[in-house]
């Protein structure tokens, strides 16, 4: 049984609520602050614990979502 590696991703979030838009929520987040290279466990190299076989997780990730209630 091969030993396989841990990994641990940072991710960060944050809600604004604009005080002169009624009902309007302004969403931000960051997945992957860090941008670690990484690939799951189940990645199909990494089963077998051939790390440099197979393709890595995407790496930082940038989210915004505005949403309005009517």
């Amino acid at each position: 049984d091969a030993q396989r590696i841990g990994y641990g991703v940072h991710n960060i979030s944050s809600t604004y609520t604009p005080s002169r838009l009624k009902n309007v929520k302004i969403y931000f987040a960051i997945d992957n602050l860090f941008d670690k290279q990484y690939a799951k466990h189940t990645a199909f190299g990494a089963y077998w614990g051939d790390y440099d076989m197979g393709s890595y997780e995407t790496g930082r990730n940038y989210k915004i979502k505005l949403s309005y209630k009517f």
